[in-house]
């Protein structure tokens, strides 16, 4: 007896005669044991076919292989028989993304329109537009869900994207699988699908994710949960103020200041010394809002920083916190870090110290030379 890559070439070779007498050979070999040889049986059946076709390849449909049932949904589209359609719409639910597209292809073929919102659903995902299907609404949601199994990052990021829009209970538990996608772009997509939907338990599973090893992802929960803001939240955004992405401190900085709990001043006061001045711009202003006297020395302090962006924040902070602070203890208590600064190297931090000193004490000197 010929082995399967025997039988798999006489399939082919024979089908390439056309001849219907290697038709019932072609359905024999949709039974086979080896599913090579049965896979080429139903590409066979795409070249020859008769009335014994159908229900031959219908059955193939079944298949535990996938590329038998990719090919056997070719040769249903091919045959023209709109008996197949029923058959084709149900394995646009198949579990492999080829098998789907071609039960799609085959279905166009047979000139089918989709007649209710899943199979519309359905039949964008299995066309590769995903993102498409948010438009059917909760109709949508198990065939978006399903795709999230996608062995494609682009499919699944897609699928993904359309839940988002859909904003559907049922998918929470699907999304919060996403969350421990390999690619972090689809983690991030599911980060903002799940903000979307919000409520206590996306809450809870959001926070699981705020230490994600991508710091695109932790920007994402951050961003997230910012949005909808909880007391619980003061102390995971008090410890992102520390984090490696500097997107990411800036996002603590500046939610912390809208939470107007007291608790965060301490923390914000020690990231007016962060390396980066957007942080520390957002931390003056953070502090700002806080309107805490406690920050009025650090703040002071600021006014002689080496950015004009952080010395403007501090200064409106200021104002804002304590429209008289120049008379303020506090301020009298940063003296000696303004004195210190009429000697930095940069003429602008000399010139804002001097400037600070002169309102406090109510003089108006000028600013000094770098000493040599």
């Amino acid at each position: 007896m010929a082995g399967p890559k025997e039988r798999e070439q006489m399939l082919a070779m024979w089908a390439e005669t056309g001849k219907p007498q290697y038709i019932g050979i072609a359905i024999k070999a949709l039974k086979d044991p080896n599913p090579g040889v049965r896979r080429a049986g139903a590409q066979a059946l795409q070249k020859i076919r008769d009335e014994r076709t159908l229900p031959a390849l219908i059955e193939a449909l079944k298949d535990k292989e996938p590329q038998v049932r990719e090919h056997a949904a070719v040769a249903l589209g091919i045959t023209g028989d709109p008996q197949a359609i029923s058959e084709l719409v149900l394995v646009l639910k198949d579990k492999t993304v080829k098998v789907r597209r071609s039960a799609a292809n085959a279905l166009k073929l047979l000139n089918w329109r989709p007649a209710t919102a899943e199979q519309r659903a359905l039949f964008s995902i299995a066309n590769g537009r995903a993102k498409d299907a948010w438009t059917e609404g909760e109709a949508a949601v198990d065939a978006l869900v399903s795709e999230l199994g996608n062995e494609t990052v682009f499919f699944r990021r897609s699928a993904v994207a359309a839940l988002e829009g859909i904003r559907d209970q049922r998918s929470i538990g699907p999304l919060v699988a996403a969350m421990d996608d390999p690619d972090a772009t689809v983690r991030i997509s599911a980060v903002h699908a799940l903000g979307s939907i919000g409520g206590d338990r996306v809450i809870e599973e959001l926070l699981n994710y705020i230490h994600d090893d991508s710091h695109h992802v932790r920007l994402a929960v951050a961003d997230s949960l910012r949005k909808m803001w909880q007391p619980q939240f003061l102390n995971y955004f008090i410890v992102l103020l520390n984090d490696s992405s500097l997107e990411v401190r800036c996002i603590a900085a500046e939610s912390l200041g809208k939470s107007e709990d007291p608790e965060a001043v301490e923390a914000l006061i020690t990231a007016l010394k962060d390396s980066d001045a957007d942080v520390r711009r957002l931390a003056a202003q953070a502090l700002g809002r806080l309107k805490d006297r406690r920050s009025i020395e650090n703040l002071v302090g600021v006014l002689t920083d080496k950015e004009s962006s952080v010395r403007h924040a501090a200064a409106n902070s200021l104002q804002i916190i304590d429209f008289a602070w120049r008379a303020s203890e506090a301020a009298q208590k940063a003296l000696p870090v303004l004195e210190a600064a009429l000697a930095d190297k940069e003429y602008w931090v000399r010139q804002s110290a001097s400037k600070a000193l002169n309102h406090i004490r109510g003089t108006s000197d000028t600013v000094p030379p770098l000493s040599q």
